[in-house]
């Protein structure tokens, strides 16, 4: 039985600056695209890690609050056969899961509170 990728080092590494940006997000489309922004370069880095010639765009995966798993994962990228392989033998699904998770929490936040938003904006 052979294991699962792993890419939860690439996590650890992104959470921290990931967290400082949905905390810094003055609504909710800059919310989702600081996620969209995030999870290109991870995935350009879990692509380049296993020497995976792919472009990722912004749009590719995007924040989706009313998704499964709050976010989208584009047709394009879906197609390519080198990323299903990658998303089924690896850990990739839980790691984003949780991105858009934290996501999603931010998302609610500012949902609630509105005023507080308005009051952010320069």
């Amino acid at each position: 039985m052979e294991g699962k990728v792993s890419f939860s080092v690439l996590e650890k590494e992104f959470a921290h600056v990931f967290r400082n940006g949905i905390n810094s997000s003055e609504d909710k489309i800059d919310l989702g695209n600081h996620f969209s922004r995030t999870m290109k370069t991870l995935l350009q880095k879990v692509f380049e890690h296993e020497h995976i010639p792919v472009d990722v765009d912004d749009s590719d995966i995007t924040f989706n609050p009313e998704a499964r798993h709050y976010y989208t994962i584009s047709g394009k990228l879906r197609q390519t056969g080198s990323f299903k392989g990658l998303w089924e033998g690896s850990d990739l699904p839980s790691v984003i899961e949780r991105f858009a998770d934290s996501t999603h929490k931010k998302y609610l936040h500012l949902d609630r509170h509105r005023e507080k938003t308005r009051f952010k904006i320069r």
